[in-house]
């Protein structure tokens, strides 16, 4: 009988559990962007001290590339981006960004400095990688000239090919 007891009992108490559990109350929201969605607002400062926020960046394309330099397919990935970068850096209407995700900005640094990339650095100090969502890296979020997710790019990709030219080249003309 008491072994009854307590069987019934801890069924209630686990049944009272679930129900605390699955309320709508104890939900959390995720914020994540999606494609087409409105890119999460950010504040970011570069190697150089220079401020990039998104709400400054209102008419240009930005490609927000996220990186570690622990990470082989983001130095795959790098050689390109950075051509990709060469042939578009003096246009004012296109700006990258590259965000450094859990890793050390000297690391970085040099990395960058060996290789010749001039692309803006950034150390993600205010963790934005957690409102975008980020799921690895490298991860890339094309931002639209209206703010809005154009694309998002999971994984390493060939920025100097001709369909990605063509893509941006249709965003920076939108």
């Amino acid at each position: 009988m008491k072994y009854k007891s307590l069987v019934l009992s801890l069924i209630f108490v686990m049944g009272i559990i679930m129900i605390y559990l699955l309320s709508d109350e104890n939900k959390v929201v995720s914020k994540v962007p999606y494609q087409g969605g409105d890119a999460p607002n950010f504040e970011l400062i570069d190697t150089d001290k220079k401020s990039w926020k998104l709400s400054e960046l209102n008419g240009k394309v930005i490609l927000l590339n996220f990186w570690a330099t622990w990470c082989d397919t983001c130095k795959e990935e790098k050689p390109f981006f950075n051509k990709l970068y060469e042939e578009f850096k003096n246009n004012k209407d296109i700006i990258f960004l590259t965000v450094l995700y859990n890793d050390d900005i000297n690391k970085a640094i040099n990395y960058m400095n060996r290789n010749s990339y001039k692309f803006p650095i950034i150390e993600d100090t205010n963790k934005i990688y957690l409102r975008f969502g980020l799921k690895g890296v490298p991860e890339t979020f094309v931002i639209d000239k209206r703010g809005k997710i154009a694309q998002k790019i999971i994984g390493p990709i060939k920025w100097d090919s001709p369909d990605v030219k063509d893509a941006i080249l249709r965003l920076l003309k939108s």
